[in-house]
């Protein structure tokens, strides 16, 4: 998986040559300008589509790894969400009537993305245990509330690391 990243980050860089080339066949044609906007425009356009492809790459790899996890310990009901932020990837894993396994089955997910090196591509983990599949957009709300909670703590915290 790591290959593959490291694959994807140099692929990305390949966006500014495609650009010029972009903007060196396109220059007689149409202008200087749009094919300085169009040559922009190309490099933009190709270097998104390869970060998406990269996670998209890491949650698809992310979310077999948790499948195994709950595998391992006992196949149970359960629906995995990832989502995209810029500080990395949200995981929320929903059991169905994990009941007391929850612990267990969320120290198993924390070895796994620790020993495959996908834990660094996690921003929040959230492990929560439903009932059933019908509370899944009641349950996704009370985590949003959640996590905007400790996104607000986490800003007034004065301890807390900055990045100048």
């Amino acid at each position: 998986m790591e290959k593959t990243i490291k694959t994807c980050k140099l692929i990305r860089y390949l966006a500014l040559p495609l650009s010029a080339i972009m903007f060196f066949m396109t220059c007689k044609s149409i202008g200087v300008v749009l094919a300085s906007l169009l040559g922009m425009l190309s490099f933009v356009v190709f270097w998104i589509m390869v970060e998406k492809t990269m996670g998209r790459l890491v949650g698809d790899e992310l979310i077999k790894e948790l499948k195994k996890a709950i595998d391992s310990i006992g196949h149970l009901d359960s629906f995995i969400e990832v989502k995209t932020l810029s500080a990395g990837l949200l995981i929320r894993v929903y059991l169905v009537k994990a009941g007391n396994n929850i612990k267990l089955y969320n120290a198993s997910f924390n070895n796994r993305l620790r020993n495959d090196g996908l834990g660094k591509y996690v921003w929040m983990m959230q492990v929560t245990d439903i009932p059933d599949l019908n509370v899944l957009d009641r349950v996704r709300a009370e985590l949003d509330e959640k996590m905007i909670e400790f996104l607000k703590n986490e800003r007034n915290n004065p301890l807390r690391r900055r990045k100048f």
